[in-house]
C-alpha cells in the first residue's frame, strides 16, 4: 500500500486536507477527551457519539500508547538527578525524547510538582 506523506496527494479522499486534520484533531484530544460509555452525549445524537467512538476504536489501533504516570515520574527523576531542576527546561527534554509517548499536560504537571 501507497502511503502519501502529503495529504494533498490523496486522491480517494475527497477533502485530503480536512480529514487529516480531522484525525490529527482526534489523535490529539483522544488522550484528555476519552469516548466512554459514560461519556454525555446529546440525546440528539446517539447515532452520532457512537460512530465516534467506533471511529475512535479504528485508529486507536495504530495510535502510541501513552505513558502512564509513574513512567513520567521516571523520566522527570532521571532528569532531575542529571542536575536538571528548572520545569521549563524539564519540559522541553520530555517533549523532545518522549513528544509522542506522553501526555504534556500531565508530564507539565508533574514537572512543576517534582521541582517544587
Amino acid at each position: 500500500m501507497k502511503v502519501a506523506s502529503d495529504p494533498t496527494q490523496c486522491a480517494w479522499i475527497p477533502d485530503p486536507v480536512e480529514y487529516f486534520q480531522h484525525w490529527e484533531n482526534i489523535r490529539g484530544n483522544s488522550a484528555r477527551r476519552p469516548v466512554t460509555e459514560s461519556t454525555p452525549t446529546p440525546a440528539a445524537e446517539p447515532e452520532r457519539a457512537a460512530a465516534e467512538k467506533a471511529e475512535l476504536d479504528v485508529i486507536a489501533q495504530w495510535l502510541p500508547a501513552l505513558a502512564s504516570e509513574d513512567v513520567v515520574r521516571g523520566w522527570i527523576q532521571s532528569l532531575i538527578d542529571d542536575g536538571n531542576t528548572n520545569p521549563g527546561k524539564l519540559m522541553g527534554l520530555l517533549m523532545k525524547d518522549h513528544k509522542d509517548e506522553l501526555d504534556g499536560k500531565m508530564a507539565r504537571e508533574l514537572c512543576n510538582e517534582m521541582c517544587g
